[in-house]
């Protein structure tokens, strides 16, 4: 089988060639430029990819997808899998062009698109958080008057909290309404890319898992954890005793039948809990989340995500066979990301001293702005956010 694979993120990252049979698949990796770190293409050739190709511009290159219409006609293509936020409409229009298998274009853009996912949620009454398409400045005027400050703008298509902009005070409405309707030429106008939501006082959960052949087989909802150090962030997966636990589950397994079916695929959601005990869906994507949350799920659910999110893509079948064959590692996991803010990355320590560490991970410029990122196990929640401390601790007193 001939597969494109897009891949967004640094390419060592992911290990498509001890993921796919390269005997029997001919893989062609498509990736962006700017989100690798030391990029050495003869090595990634020698894991046995028939081609690596990097793009600049990544987002907006649309030499990619004329260089995917090449390869479908000289290789014929069998399967377009993509495995970050930023390709799923790309790979979704490559698919209807080219006839094949996978999500299509219906249901990449309401997965995408915040205001149709939102729109779509809402008619099928799941709860979601306030918002409004930014269609021109007076949209904004009136969501205000509706959800008084604080709000949130941010792109519709955008991901991981690219491009949002709190609003907590009259002055930022102001000086928004002053400049952030900014048109893409001079003499032009505003193109409708933005859009508003009222900012929830809540705590944020996400809920990952993976969906075959419209069935969800995994669905595991994850806290947040907020350090009071700046540079810290993550989360930890939850157990099944919480109070939250099946609440979270359900609205989400909600959401995913509300919205056009990918088939099969892996998905991260975002939802708040208020302070008036409301459960509300702040968005939802057909992919595997971002930074660790892939491998942390993989702990708990005994493989990676973006390894079971592969698979599904490529063939149902053979995901529910890796499904069979999965043996959890632990009954709890998380993930710590470090940023870079006010250290030097070259003083991080190369190997990690703790066994209870399964994913460890020194970044360098300009690929990422992290410093270091690493999944925990342990045998509750309460032992996990501990090991997380600890591991915390150790690097940010040896950076």
């Amino acid at each position: 089988m001939n597969l494109v694979v897009f891949q967004d993120s640094d390419l060592r990252e992911m290990a498509l060639h001890e993921w796919l049979d390269l005997r029997q698949d001919r893989v062609f990796v498509i990736s962006d430029r700017e989100a690798q770190g030391v990029l050495d293409e003869r090595a990634l050739l020698g894991r046995g990819y028939a081609s690596v190709s990097v793009y600049s511009n990544y987002i907006g290159n649309g030499a990619i997808d004329a260089d995917v219409l090449g390869l479908h006609a000289r290789f014929g293509i069998d399967r377009i899998v993509a495995m970050g936020e930023d390709d799923v409409i790309r790979a979704a229009r490559l698919r209807t062009v080219l006839n094949l298998p996978g999500q299509s274009l219906e249901s990449a853009v309401a997965y995408r698109d915040k205001v149709v996912m939102k729109a779509l949620l809402r008619e099928a009454g799941v709860p979601v958080t306030p918002f409004r398409a930014l269609g021109s400045p007076m949209d904004l005027i009136e969501f205000e008057r509706e959800y008084p400050l604080p709000l949130f703008i941010k792109p519709i298509s955008s991901s991981g909290g690219t491009g949002v902009r709190p609003l907590l005070t009259r002055a930022e409405l102001r000086a928004f309404l002053e400049t952030g309707f900014i048109a893409r030429f001079p003499g032009s106008e505003y193109l409708a890319d933005l859009m508003v939501e009222k900012l929830v006082e809540g705590r944020l959960y996400h809920v990952d898992g993976l969906v075959v052949e419209g069935r969800i087989e995994i669905a595991i909802p994850s806290t947040y954890l907020f350090s009071q150090r700046k540079a810290v962030r993550g989360s930890r997966t939850m157990e099944k005793e919480e109070s939250l636990y099946r609440r979270l589950r359900a609205v989400v397994e909600s959401a995913l039948g509300a919205l056009p079916s990918p088939g099969s695929f892996s998905f991260h959601a975002e939802v708040f809990h208020t302070a008036e005990d409301e459960i509300l869906v702040n968005e939802i994507a057909s992919r595997t989340g971002g930074g660790k949350i892939g491998a942390t799920v993989g702990v708990v659910a005994g493989m990676n995500l973006n390894h079971l999110s592969i698979l599904a893509q490529r063939d149902a079948q053979m995901a529910r066979h890796a499904l069979k064959e999965a043996r959890p590692a632990s009954p709890c996991a998380g993930f710590s990301l470090i940023s870079s803010l006010e250290r030097e990355r070259m003083s991080v320590p190369r190997a990690c001293p703790f066994s209870w560490v399964s994913d460890y991970s020194v970044y360098l410029p300009p690929a990422s702005d992290q410093l270091v990122a690493a999944v925990v196990s342990g045998e509750s929640a309460r032992v996990v956010e501990e090991r997380l401390e600890r591991f915390n601790d150790w690097i940010l007193g040896a950076v």
